[in-house]
This record gives C-alpha cells, structure tokens and sequence, in this order.
C-alpha cells in the first residue's frame, strides 16, 4: 500500500478509503467484527469534514497534528497517538477539523459487531471516549494492516479483519489500564504510571508463596487501602487478592503437569499453606480438583504425543 501522500501542494482534503462488504450469514455474523470502511485522511487547517453516519462504532486514530471530532452536542480534541472511539445509537452528523496549527491526518475504521457494545461499555466509552494509547505505533500498524487487507481481498478477510479488530481493542485495554495505574501519579506520563503499576504485579508474581495483604500492597504503591483497591480493579478489572488468586492458580497448573511435585507442596509454593484450602480455589476456578486435572492434562499430553507423525 502506497502510504505518502502528494507531493504537489496537497488539497484542503485529502483521503484514500477502502470498503468491504461483510459476510452476513450466521454464524459469521455472530462470531466476527465486521470492517466496513477504512483508510487515511487529511485535513487544512479551516477545513471542516461533515458526513452522515449511520449507527455503528467509527475509530478514529489521529495519526499527525491534532484535530476535532463533533458529535451531537460534544466535542473531542484528538491529539497525535490518541484514538476517539465513536458509538453512534442512531443516525446523525458528525463534524471533524484540523486544529488552526496545522493540518490533521488521521487514520479510522467503521466496525459493525454485536460483541462491541458489551465492550465499549466495558471501557466506559460513552462516558470517555478518547484513548491515549501506550504503543500509538503498534495501532498504526494494525490499521495499515486492514487497509491492506482489504485492498488485496484474501479468502481469509473477514477471519483476518476481526483478528485485527481485536488486537486493536487490546491496545485500547491496555490504554484504560495505564490511565489507571498513572492516576495516584499525575506527575508521570500515562506509560511511567502502567510500568509502575506492572512493577507492582511482577513482585507479587514472583513471590507467590508469599502471604499478601491489601494493606502491604497498598504500602508498595504509597496509596490508602481504600484508594489502591478502587486504583487496582480499574486497573486489572478484579480485586487484588482476586487477581493474587489467579496468578497463584495457573502457576499450580503448571506445576501439577510439568512435576511429580506433591499437591501439598504444590500449595505451599504458590502461597496456600492449608493443601485442602487450595484444592477448594483450585476446583472453583478450574471446575476439577488438582489430582484431576494433573491427571486429564497428562493424558491429553501423551494423546497429542503419540498422535504426532
């Protein structure tokens, strides 16, 4: 895909879309995000874009200088490296313009999914729709990916097309969680709060055995019990010690397929030191005890091997 723009002096309006029309049979429908429309576009400064829209969600990357979405009564400032993600309940216009700095280029998508609406509301993307993304170049690159996708058209374009939505959606997570963990330090950039905050789950990972209290973690991150738990479940969207839980859980899986180790020191490794406790957590959020689950997972490991040419 030919990515530069002109080199004569460029319009008050630039773009270069590309449409695709999704495949609607069931269970297609069900199962993909569908790309409608994508591509690049630039804006003059004292250019206003005006258009249509039906209902559905526009992600809209700002890719250089910044530029303004209108939507209704509400309007965003979009900088370089931000996103605006636009759910649109109903048909109406949407306004755009470049800042009077300088021009605006930007990259979006339409995407039409019945799993979208449960996740923008997830991400609280009515209330605050604008994503100052971690990794603005990994976005950039997914989007490209689209564009050409649906330029080239292969078999696989609506399977391809939705795995590229979702790796999307993944940086927006990531996004939601940086401002999160970045929220009790407004000195440091939303990226120094998220490594702070990953610094934080990296020692609790690594001292599983560990007896953990919310009041230690809290003390680790200089906040108020209160204010680190509200700050950690927007964070990971789980409590600390649910999320203690989990981790402590998949390292016993591991451990009960990888060693001959014994369940009783198994627990103790990850941080349980009552063997019959851990085999309650385990079975609550494995759906088997640990005997039974170090036995199915060994079978179906030795199926696989001597299945294998």
């Amino acid at each position: 895909m030919d990515d530069t723009l002109p080199m004569t002096k460029p319009p008050a309006h630039y773009s270069r879309s590309f449409w695709h029309t999704p495949l609607t049979e069931s269970p297609y429908r069900r199962i993909f995000h569908s790309v409608l429309r994508g591509g690049r576009a630039r804006l003059e400064p004292m250019y206003h874009l005006e258009s249509w829209v039906h209902p559905g969600h526009d992600l809209i990357l700002s890719f250089a200088g910044t530029g303004v979405v209108r939507i209704g009564q509400q309007t965003f400032a979009l900088r370089a490296g931000e996103l605006a993600w636009i759910n649109y309940n109903r048909p109406h216009w949407q306004v755009r313009w470049p800042s009077r700095s300088g021009p605006w280029e930007y990259l979006f998508i339409r995407v039409d999914s019945e799993q979208l609406d449960l996740i923008a509301e997830v991400l609280k993307v009515e209330t605050n729709p604008i994503f100052a993304l971690p990794k603005p170049r990994a976005a950039v690159n997914i989007l490209r990916r689209m564009f050409t996708l649906m330029r080239d058209r292969p078999l696989s374009l609506d399977a391809a097309l939705h795995a590229s939505v979702t790796a999307l959606i993944a940086l927006l997570f990531e996004a939601r969680q940086a401002a999160a963990a970045s929220l009790n330090r407004p000195e440091l950039p939303e990226s120094a709060g998220a490594a702070h905050f990953e610094q934080l789950l990296n020692t609790m990972r690594s001292e599983l055995h560990r007896q953990w209290k919310v009041s230690d973690l809290a003390r680790l991150r200089r906040m108020s019990v209160p204010h680190f738990y509200r700050r950690f479940a927007e964070a990971t969207g789980t409590t600390p010690m649910g999320w203690l839980r989990r981790e402590r859980i998949t390292r016993a899986k591991q451990r009960l397929v990888e060693t001959n180790d014994r369940i009783g020191e198994i627990a103790a490794n990850v941080g349980y030191a009552d063997p019959l406790y851990f085999s309650r957590h385990f079975r609550k959020l494995v759906g088997m005890g640990p005997r039974a689950y170090r036995k199915s997972e060994r079978v179906r490991s030795a199926g696989r091997a001597t299945a294998d040419p």
